[in-house]
């Protein structure tokens, strides 16, 4: 009986070469499904990028056809880091900002004392009013140029930051027609300007009916960019209304940044005309890119173009 039960010992134990072979069997599978878990790890971000972009130029689109404005968005790369030494691919990342057309300056900003103001726009019934500069440091607000000239430059170069406050201007003060306030006109024609200065004005503006309008004041100690004093009357100006930003190591295009400013991808912006029955994108498409490690630093893949036919309701 004792021999018998081990020999069925003996049976039931694995030999060396059995337990070698499965632990092979196993490694292999292991390796497969952590490639295949890559696999649809990355193929699931691709089409992630790929649908948020997508989602965020339907609302410009539908933005334009609904509210029947020129709306925009503009595409920007950046590098995390400025080391140039860092090689690591998911240090770069692509940015989009849909915008739409809100008005545009009817008052030259020299000649308010750098007040950007569109005459025609209810600021002080969305914004906080203000009389001072208490609100000088304040988190601001990006007011876009929305020029065809501007977007090359960069999104600093294209925008100003303002306080988060519209402050008051003395509309009765300034000459449409001359282009000037009556002070400097009167200065450069050696008159006095006592007599035509508005008598009577309450000390409080808010008060004051149309004698005021109201403007965005730029943010102090915003830096570079677009000054309040570059811009011109009937420049068309745009408000935010969505953004994107894309998983680390995606880009837009195929040009990787050169540093950590928001550098304009290619292409640099996409175009709603609401003079369209359905707003279509111009240029047609956009091509998003995932940075991946090689010999020499990271190379931009393509992962897929976006076009004008997947921005339908009906899409997916």
């Amino acid at each position: 009986m004792v021999l018998t039960s081990g020999k069925r010992a003996g049976r039931a134990a694995f030999t060396l070469v059995e337990l070698l072979v499965v632990i092979g069997l196993m490694a292999v599978l292991a390796t497969i499904s952590v490639t295949g878990y890559s696999a649809a790890s990355r193929g699931m971000s691709d089409r992630g990028a790929i649908q948020n972009t997508v989602s965020t130029l339907r609302i410009a689109r539908q933005t334009c056809q609904i509210e029947r404005v020129p709306t925009k968005v503009l595409f920007f790369n950046q590098r995390l880091t400025e080391d140039a030494s860092e090689d690591d691919a998911t240090l770069y990342q692509g940015t989009m900002i849909a915008i739409k057309q809100a008005g545009r300056i009817t008052i030259p900003p020299k000649a308010t004392g750098g007040l950007l103001i569109d005459e025609f726009a209810d600021w002080h019934q969305s914004y906080p009013m203000s009389n001072s500069d208490r609100d000088s440091s304040a988190p601001g607000m990006r007011i876009f140029r929305m020029r065809s000239d501007d977007e090359s430059k960069g999104i600093e170069d294209c925008s100003t930051m303002v306080q988060p406050c519209v402050f008051h201007f003395e509309l009765n003060d300034y000459m449409i027609q001359a282009g000037m306030t009556i002070n400097s006109w009167c200065d450069a024609h050696n008159r006095t300007a006592k007599r035509n200065r508005p008598q009577g004005a309450p000390n409080s503006y808010v008060g004051n009916g149309n004698n005021y309008v109201w403007g965005f004041k730029e943010r102090t100690g915003a830096g570079g960019g677009l000054g309040a004093a570059s811009w011109e009357v009937g420049d068309p100006y745009g408000v935010e209304i969505a953004r994107l930003d894309l998983p680390k190591g995606y880009i837009f295009g195929t040009n990787p940044p050169r540093d950590e400013k928001l550098n304009s991808a290619t292409p640099k912006e996409v175009f709603f005309d609401p003079d369209e029955l359905s707003p279509s994108m111009s240029p047609g498409s956009v091509q998003i890119s995932l940075m991946r490690p090689s010999q020499g630093g990271p190379k931009p893949h393509p992962v897929g173009t976006i076009s004008s036919s997947m921005l339908k309701d009906t899409n997916n």
